[in-house]
Parts: structure tokens; sequence; C-alpha cells
């Protein structure tokens, strides 16, 4: 009976054993993107890393070309005129280096990684629920905008158009009789400047002054989020304290199968070792699953329009993965180390140290 009984609890030692091996590569998993995949900082890294904001003008004007070339002026822009209130035709006429100077002018490298921790500082604050909302300031934008950046921004805009007609001159040259400040959206000559920096300014003016002193990202009690939230914490709830259920089966397998020195170097040394060898395995897994899918699901199109573009997400995207799976990797290692080296000891070092050793002949 007695031996039937210690079959039995070896049998639910190794089940338990079996079961810390998964739920620990699980809880590494888990609890490592709770830890990391909220964190702003994560992603801030990553895009100091790619050099993102000193990219974000090409990025920006690539995907601006792209989208223009959809546009009907694009396959004739000579004589193309847009419709009124058209304003994507007007995008048609300007060319990739036309745009990396504008948007290098409207929003510089700088102003662009300030807005971006902001905007993500503030997201992540909600999400963690540090905060009620999600907001930016614009206010230091709003400022740039309408100085010289701004007015060299729109004159390289109107540069890329068309040159204006006889009409559109007269139209411009006309508004401040009739009191309209209108601003055509065409080039003018070098002599007609005097007439358009006034209409520029007063349009940035306009411009600057319909931009918001701050953006709301997420509103307060946003209709339809709140119960996302609230399930979304849960389950970072559940993510936090995974790691109790593999620490539970643990304590379960020293109570059912440890009774003595060596009984505990075996039980908790070779399921650290496994363990620490599937959450390696987890981590490699994961990263490669993801950029697999990016590479996959991917429109060709937009990657054969967009190389830089996708190049740069995908660069992204693994540098984020890393600074999820970087983690796992290293803990993984150290539990197969510690598992490993309990293992050892109690195969070599216990085993022979309960050896008789033979006296020697005097």
């Amino acid at each position: 009976m007695d031996g039937c009984f210690m079959r039995l609890l070896k049998i639910l030692a190794w089940i338990c054993a079996v079961l810390f091996i998964i739920t620990t590569g699980i809880a590494l998993l888990a609890f490592n993107a709770e830890r990391r995949l909220f964190n702003p900082d994560l992603y801030l890294r990553a895009f100091e890393s790619q050099n993102l904001y000193e990219q974000v003008p090409a990025l920006a004007a690539e995907a601006l070309v792209f989208n223009a070339s959809q546009n009907p002026c694009a396959e004739n822009s000579a004589d193309c005129e847009p419709a009124a209130g058209d304003i994507s035709a007007y995008l048609a006429f300007i060319s990739a280096e036309d745009w990396q100077g504008i948007i290098r002018a409207v929003v510089p490298a700088d102003m662009l990684k300030v807005l971006t921790e902001d905007a993500f500082t503030s997201t992540f604050a909600y999400l963690n629920g540090e905060s009620e909302s999600a907001e930016v300031t614009l206010t230091a934008f709003k400022t740039h905008l309408n100085g010289p950046s701004g007015i060299a921004a729109l004159m390289q805009f109107l540069r890329a158009q068309p040159a204006c007609t006889f009409q559109q001159m007269l139209e411009m040259g006309t508004s401040d009789l009739t009191g309209t400040k209108h601003l055509t959206l065409c080039n003018p000559p070098q002599e007609a400047l005097p007439v358009v920096e006034p209409l520029i300014r007063a349009e940035l003016h306009f411009l600057a002054a319909s931009i918001p002193d701050t953006f709301t990202l997420i509103p307060v009690g946003a209709e339809g989020k709140q119960n996302s939230i609230a399930a979304l914490r849960e389950a970072r709830a559940l993510m936090s304290f995974s790691p109790l259920i593999p620490m539970g089966l643990l304590f379960l397998i020293s109570v059912i199968a440890v009774r003595s020195l060596k009984d505990w170097l075996y039980w908790w040394g070779i399921p650290l070792l496994a363990s620490g060898l599937l959450g390696l395995i987890l981590a490699a897994m994961v990263h490669f699953i993801f950029l697999w899918a990016f590479d996959m699901y991917l429109p060709s199109n937009v990657s054969a329009a967009m190389p830089s573009l996708t190049s740069l997400s995908r660069s992204l995207l693994d540098a984020v993965l890393s600074g999820v799976s970087v983690p796992i990797a290293l803990q993984s290692i150290l539990l197969a180390l510690i598992g490993g080296a309990m293992a050892a000891v109690a195969k070599y070092k216990i085993k022979g140290a309960s050896q008789p050793v033979a006296e020697g002949r005097g």
C-alpha cells in the first residue's frame, strides 16, 4: 500500500512539474509583455534607435507621393485644373523633394520628437489608469507654424503648383479691397511676391488660429471605450500575476516529492532547466512569427510603392519585439542555468558525497 501511495505521489509530482514548465513559459511571455508593451519608453527607444524623427520627412513624402499618384491630375499635371475645393488635386503637383522640404519646415525633427513623446506618454498614462484622457499640447507647434518656417513651407507648396493665370493674380490682387484675403494655390511670379506674402501670412494666421491648443486623443469617458479599457486592465492584472501559478506548482512539488536536499535539487532543478529552455524557444518563436506575419500580410503594392516606409516599419516592429523578447531570453537563460546547476549538484556532488570513502592502510 505504501508503495502504491508513493508511486501516486511521484506521478502527481511529475504532472505538477510538466504544468510548471508550461505555465512558466506562458508566464514569461505574459509578464514581460504586460510590463513592457504598456511602457511608452519601449516605443520611444525604438524610434530613437531607428532615427525615426530624421527619417519622417522622406517617409511621409514617399507616402504622400504614392497617394497623390492615384489622383487623375497626376497623369497630366500640366493641363489639369483642380476642381473647386479639391485640395487633394494640388498634391499631384508636388514632388517627393518638395514634400521633404515642406515637412521639415512645418515639423522639424526636434518638434516632432516632443509631439511624439507627448502623445505616447499621454496615451499610455490613460491606458495605465493614471489619467482620465489623453491629450497632446500643440501650443509650440502653432507658434512655429505662424512664423517664418510656416511661410517658407507654404511658399514652397505654391512654387510646386502651375504658374498663376492673369485671372488668379487679379483675384489675389483685389482680395484686400474685397476683404476676403483669398490666397489662390498657384505659383506666383517673382514680382507678385509683395502681394502674395501678406496673403500667406493671413492664411497661416487663420490656419494656426483654427488649431486647438491641445488635441484630444482619447476624451474623458469616451463612449464605447470604457468597457474595452476595463477588459484590458483585467487582462493586464492576470498577466501581472501569471508568475504566481508556476510558483504555486513549485510549492506543490516541494510538498509532494521533496524529502531531502537531493530531492529538492532534483525536483526543482529539472523543471527550472526545462522551463528556461522552453522560454528561449517561445521568445524566438514569438519574434519570428510577428515578423513573418508582417512580411506575409503586407500588401505587395504598398511595399513596392513605399519601400522605405515598409523597411522602417519592419525595423521598428523588430526593435519593439526585441524589447520584449530579449528580457524573456535573459530570464530564461537564468532559469536554465539555475536549474542545470541544481540538477548537476543533485546528480554528482550529493551522489558522490553519499558514497563511503575507503580507509587507507598505514
